[in-house]
């Protein structure tokens, strides 16, 4: 059996070169503010689940 790079998760697409990443730009920026929205919102969930209603 012959190993390509990528071919597995141990052997991944790391590093990458510039010209081969996928994320760029606004691209990037939406991925980002997603994930950080989820996060704060998680944050905040946990915060206020944390005080039981009078």
């Amino acid at each position: 059996m012959v190993r390509t790079a990528g071919t597995d998760a141990a052997g991944g697409r790391l590093p990458l070169l510039p010209a081969e990443r996928l994320w760029r730009g606004p691209r990037l920026f939406v991925v980002l503010l997603v994930a950080a929205s989820a996060t704060w919102c998680l944050v905040i969930g946990e915060y206020v689940d944390y005080y039981p209603a009078p």
